[in-house]
């Protein structure tokens, strides 16, 4: 919800325990990096439980921000599987709305 009371973005996941980080990635990318929904939800995750100490990224995330991870200490391994699926609603300023479904998982939008 943006200062004028209009709701900017709605979002949800299904995937267990990627869910929050992914959410999180998409809701940056989407709000703040200029990013449209399609995009923010296609963009390569990266995915950081605390416990165990080591992250998880999908193949073709950016070698240069995972050779700084590495270089300051993090462990990397690459997702077995498909991570957690999201699906989003995001306003066009005055022009409407769109939406988009992750790739990720079968399934689509219907009707925007």
């Amino acid at each position: 919800v943006d200062n004028k009371n209009e709701v900017q973005l709605v979002i949800g996941a299904a995937g267990g325990t990627k869910i929050t980080s992914a959410v999180s990635l998409a809701m940056a990318l989407n709000l703040f990096s200029g990013y449209n929904i399609k995009e923010a939800l296609d963009a390569r995750r990266i995915h950081h439980q605390l416990l165990p100490m080591s992250m998880e990224v999908e193949p073709g995330f950016s070698h240069n921000i995972l050779d700084h991870l590495k270089n300051v200490g993090h462990n990397m391994t690459y997702y077995s599987g498909i991570g957690s699926a999201l699906t989003a609603i995001s306003r066009l300023g005055h022009q409407g709305i769109t939406a988009n479904s992750d790739y990720r998982r079968q399934g689509g939008i219907d009707g925007i």
